[in-house]
């Protein structure tokens, strides 16, 4: 199985069993609100991956499980996949969470801020690819692409002339078909 069908498989299903590419670990996916009985030490916490009996709570700590599993999704290094997480979750979900709950003046001058951080460091990216980390999708796209797609589906906020990296990179995540199973409906939000 590559990468693409694993995490493909893995975000478009609610319950399934995978043999993963190292074929040396099983992992099934669980919708945690009808299996919270079967796995109390989760907390609520979801989505949850179980791995070889263990559970993985949390988006970005399953997302590193299936790296771990998955090399070609994995970023070049652990610290190029923590510096674009940082970026998302420092700055741009809570600028973007204002953004869409107020859409102020004020707000969405700090929005396009934001935008226009990401798009310089898209810039100093070393190497040609049209995802984060390189050629390659990876996890570091599939941890921001979610918030990235739907923030564009409600702002329009990226637009190709003025940030053209970012709108790139938005597009060949968009084209993928593990990505697109993955989308939800604009009416939805997480937070």
């Amino acid at each position: 199985m590559t990468a693409e069908q694993l995490l493909s498989a893995c975000c478009a299903v609610s319950v399934c069993s995978i043999i993963c590419v190292s074929n040396k670990a099983s992992l099934v996916v669980v919708v945690l609100d009808s299996h919270q009985d079967r796995l109390p030490q989760c907390g609520g916490l979801v989505p949850v991956l179980v791995i070889d009996g263990q559970p993985v709570a949390e988006s970005e700590a399953t997302l590193d499980a299936i790296a771990e599993l998955a090399p070609s999704l994995a970023t070049p290094t652990p610290s190029k996949r923590q510096q674009w997480r940082d970026m998302l979750e420092q700055r741009l979900i809570p600028v973007g969470k204002a953004a869409v709950l107020n859409p102020s003046s004020k707000n969405m001058a700090a929005l396009r801020v934001v935008i226009a951080e990401w798009e310089a460091k898209l810039r100093e990216r070393p190497g040609k690819g049209h995802f984060l980390c390189g050629e390659s999708l990876s996890i570091a796209d599939v941890s921001a692409v979610p918030f990235w797609s739907r923030l564009q589906e409600e702002m329009d906020c990226v637009g190709a002339e003025e940030f053209p990296l970012t709108h790139e990179w938005l597009a060949a995540c968009r084209a993928r078909e593990a990505v697109r199973r993955t989308q939800m409906s604009s009416w939805w939000w997480w937070w």
